[in-house]
Order: structure tokens, then sequence, then C-alpha cells
């Protein structure tokens, strides 16, 4: 390794001659081969190499006749670092401040970090540079005589997989499907989409028309201004979460798939490749944990926040990134409510033994989905303009938030037409339906503490008679709260707390004063959190509100307009391996 805490520490206060106080030779790092059929060079012109890097360091006139030299990369790497330093700097600073200058810059990022760049920085006592620099020349010369030969080296060196930049990654490359050549109808189109999902995924017809509209709305990211999250949860693994994100990764536009994401990668991927992302094993994400991923894939949900800011480059340049972009989660049980709520969900359930299911071919599957995709490009294509200014009715009684993620789901069902108006108000009624029994837990305790009230038929409730009717429902969180023990009094008021509601000073029958809530300190937050949708309960009800019918809307389809081009067989089954939670599945 390079030199010691206590030997760096000597050198800070050092001017030029700090670059060769260290005694001994420059240890050599171990490599990761280099010895091919392609007449890769040795240990020793690595050696050499950093040798010579610590010279030109320490002497930059030197850097013309060294840098043609170089042809492992850590070396190259640090001497272009190195040459970004002013020669002032290199004279002036420590070399505590130099290591670390160095190790900072983007190109730096071999195995160790700033300790390995002392290595180049450190010249050792008896370097010959001339003799080096002749050693490393003959070393050249029975290896390459010529740039062909070069070229011909590195590219065999990539080939037997001793690249380094085999080990950074494959370059983002998404495909893009050209427009079907007809016009397209709509309502056939999503018809045949839907379809061919539930061929591999046993859905029921809300769930399979909510996965049906988010496709679709990944090809019209451009004329909306809410991008609403799909998420596929389940109660326990093998509930067909993996399959229907590899059905959606055939059908969206710009497919991007990934198991683990970091918030840089999340908006440096939608900056430059503009994906759908299908994320999947997101209850490893820790998002509870991971405040900074969770803001950034909240923030793409409206388009006029999906923006993130950040400093790039040495002089720090403030540059903004964009999450625009259509998200899909895979999570086993819940994600976080600043997350779920900007959601549209499908619940999975294991499929039945009994349930069909059509095989699932991943090697062939993209390329027999094409025209439904080429039939999305030219539909988005030629009514993006319409769908921009379009407003849907919505269904009354909706929370703002569930409002916000249908809007754009709607419209491309009222802009397809057919069936599909009065099918998508169904979806909405069946999904926020589910969602709002299972909402938030400050939304879920207002209910709760809602109908205990109503109940018990009084206007005061203690704290510990909150509580124990609380802990008593089993289908409820209350009894295991805080990590398996139940609520307690502090809980609960930290909960309602945000609806500015405090425990207060009740006298009860028996005379005495104890904790507790009065009935009239939840007027407001039922009336703002748990819309009335009729009677006395302040709960929303929405099997009570009406679906309108079909024919009340309009396509917006010319009628003259024809299928996709070659569309696919409509399968007699809807096979699959998943079942949504709510209903039986539909054939």
């Amino acid at each position: 390794m390079a030199a010691s805490e206590a030997e760096a520490g000597r050198c800070i206060h050092g001017r030029p001659t700090l670059l060769r106080v260290q005694p001994r030779t420059v240890p050599v790092l171990p490599t990761t081969g280099h010895r091919d059929k392609a007449g890769a060079l040795s240990d020793e012109a690595l050696a050499l190499e950093r040798g010579l890097v610590a010279s030109v360091i320490a002497r930059p006139d030197r850097c013309a006749e060294v840098f043609p030299l170089l042809s492992f990369e850590e070396p190259r790497r640090v001497l272009a670092a190195a040459a970004r330093c002013s020669a002032e700097r290199l004279v002036d600073v420590p070399l505590q401040a130099l290591v670390q200058s160095l190790a900072a810059l983007d190109e730096l990022r071999f195995v160790g970090g700033p300790s390995n760049v002392v290595n180049y920085i450190l010249e050792p006592e008896d370097f010959d540079f001339a003799s080096a620099l002749a050693r490393l020349r003959d070393l050249h010369a029975g290896r390459a005589t010529s740039t062909d030969e070069v070229e011909t080296y590195r590219e065999a060196r990539a080939a037997t997989g001793h690249s380094r930049r085999q080990t950074q990654g494959a370059a983002l490359e998404l495909d893009e499907d050209e427009p079907a050549e007809a016009p397209v109808n709509g309502a056939e189109l999503l018809h045949d989409l839907c379809t061919n999902v539930r061929r591999f995924v046993v859905l029921p017809e809300h769930a399979a028309v909510t996965t049906t509209l988010w496709i679709t709305l990944t090809y019209f990211v451009d004329a909306v201004s809410m991008l609403p999250r799909l998420l596929l949860s389940s109660p326990t693994k093998s509930c067909g979460k993996t399959r229907l994100l590899t059905v959606l990764g055939a059908l969206v536009y710009r497919p991007l798939a990934a198991s683990s994401i970091s918030p840089s990668a999340v908006f440096r991927a939608i900056e430059a490749a503009r994906p759908t992302l299908l994320l999947d094993e997101m209850d490893n994400a820790r998002l509870n944990e991971s405040p900074e991923l969770r803001a950034v894939l909240n923030s793409g949900h409206t388009r006029g926040a999906a923006f993130t800011v950040r400093t790039v480059g040495d002089r720090h340049e403030v540059r903004r990134f964009s999450t625009w972009a259509p998200v899909a989660f895979a999570c086993i049980g819940r994600l976080p409510d600043t997350v779920a709520s900007r959601c549209v969900r499908v619940e999975m359930q294991r499929r039945r033994r009994d349930d069909p299911v059509e095989a699932l071919r991943e090697h062939r599957l993209r390329t027999e989905l094409e025209p439904l995709r080429r039939g999305l490009v030219r539909w988005s294509r030629d009514h993006s303009a319409t769908l921009r200014d379009f407003e849907p009715d919505l269904p009354s009684g909706l929370a703002d938030r569930d409002a916000d993620n249908w809007t754009p789901l709607l419209a491309i069902a009222d802009l397809a037409g057919g069936s599909w108006p009065g099918e998508a108000r169904r979806a909405v009624l069946a999904a926020c339906g589910a969602a709002s029994e299972d909402g938030g837990a400050r939304e879920m305790l207002l209910a709760d503490l809602c109908d205990l009230f109503t109940e018990q038929g009084t206007d005061r409730l203690t704290s510990a008679e909150v509580l124990t009717a609380l802990t008593a429902r089993e289908d409820r969180p209350w009894s295991d709260w805080a990590h398996g023990k139940p609520l307690t009094p502090r809980g609960l008021a930290t909960l309602l707390d945000g609806f500015n509601v405090e425990p207060r000073n009740l006298k009860t029958s028996d005379g005495k004063v104890r904790k507790g809530y009065h009935r009239d300190q939840f007027g407001e937050a039922w009336g703002r959190y748990l819309p009335v949708a009729s009677g006395s309960d302040p709960r929303l009800r929405f099997e009570s509100q009406p679906v309108r019918a079909e024919e009340d809307f309009e396509t917006a389809t010319e009628e003259r307009a024809v299928a996709v081009d070659h569309p696919l067989p409509r399968p007699s089954i809807a096979g699959g391996s998943a079942v949504a939670a709510g209903s039986d599945p539909v054939r």
C-alpha cells in the first residue's frame, strides 16, 4: 500500500519535495491479469507506468513524453486528473489535500480510493526517470509497434474479459418501435392489449382494465400533467408480480427493468433515456429508510415538480435533472404512504391450481407483441394533442390524490371510446374503494375513531377506552403497532397531532378527570380527510356512487379508423399466474 498516516502527516508541511519523501519503492497493486494472447503488458510495465506518473506530477513538463506510453487505465486516469490541477496547486498544496483533490475527481474510481492515489503521487527515492521511460518503450516495442497493433491488443483485451469498462456496466440501449402504418381504432387497440395481458396473468376485470390503461399512458407522457405509478403488491411471494412486470416490459414505451436502483441512477436514467421504469423487489429497497430515493420517485408524479437539482463537476455547477417518467413498482406488503398514494394499485394473489395459464416465453414475447406496441405508438401520436386538453368526468366522492391519479387514465378511456369509459369508471370505484379501506395509518385511525364514537353513542371517550377498543380489532395494526407492542396513549396522541387534535381533560361518570377526546374535536378532520358520501357516516362509500352508463360518453376516435396492423389473435382463455385481490377471475 501507500505511505502510512504518520508518513503522510510528515509530508503535510512540505513544498515540492513532498513528492520524494517516501524511501520505499512504489508498491505494485494487484492487477486483473493483463496477460493474454494479444500481447498484454506485464506487471513490470504497470509498475513503470506508476513511477512515471509520479515523476510527471513532480515535473509536469514531462507529461508529453509519458502520457502516450500509458496503456493501463489507472495510471492514465490519475495523470489525466492531475493535469486538471494547475501547476501552482501541485506545488503549493500539502500532500493530503492533493490526495483528496485527485481522489474526488470522477476519473478515479479504482479500488482502494484515496489511499491508492498516494501510490502515484510519491515518486520512489531512487527512481530513474530516463531509465524507466526507456524500459517502458522497449516493452511497448516488443509487444505492439504500431497504432493498429495497439488497437488490436485493446480489442482482444475487451473480448477476453480484461477490459475495465466491462466492470462498469453496459450502456443504456432502449428499444423504440416505429408507428403502425394505418390509423388505429383506440377501443379495438385497448381491447387487444387487455386480452393479451390476461393471456399470461389471471386478473379480475377491473385490475386488467387498470393495467391496460396504465400501459397506454406510458405512450402519452408528453401529453399529460400527472403520471400515476402502477403498484403491483401481494401479501407474499410467488403471486405473479415479476411475471406481470415481464409482460409490461414487452408492452410499455421504452422499458427499463431493475431490481435495485439508486437515487442518482433514477434521475440520470430518466434524463438520458426517458424510459418507463419497471422496479421489482421494492420491498427490499427500504424506502422508509431511504428518504432521498423516496423523494426522487415521488417527484416524478407531477410534471411541474418532476425535477431534482444537483451540482456536477469540479466547479460544482448547478444542474437540473428531470424525473418525469412512468414508474411501476412490484413489492410484497406495503410501500410508504407518500409513495403508495401516488399509485394506482393492482393487488396480486397467488393463482389457484385450476386457473389456466399460458406459458410465458420471454425470449420471444417482445417480437410477438410488437404489433400492439406499434399500434400504441401510432395512436398516441395521432391523439396526443386531443388528450392534452381533455378533461374527463370523474366519479363523485374521489379524494384529491385519487382524482389526480385517475384523470389521465380516464381521459385515455374516454378518448378510446366504445365500452372503455364505463369499464374505466368501474375500475376506479373498485380500486379506490379498496384503497380507502387500506389507507394511511392516520386516515385509518380517523375512520376507526368515527366508528367508535358512532357505536358507543357518546360524545367523549377516554384514551384508555379508545385504546382498548382499537387494540381489540384483529383487522387493524393497533395491537402490534410498535415492534410488536400495542399502541400507547402517547402514540395515539402523536398520530392525531397532525389533525390538530390533542387529548383533553374529561370528567367521567365516576367524577374523575381523565385524558381523552371529545367528538367535536374531530369534525374538521373527518370532513377534510374522510369525505361524506351519504348519511351520517363521514367515510366514503363508493358503492353508493352511480356509475355512468357507457352510452353517456362519446367516442373521440373516428369510426373510419381501422384496427392495429396484424392484430394478435384473441385467446379464448385468460391464462396467467396471478390473481388480483377482490374478486374472482373474469374469463
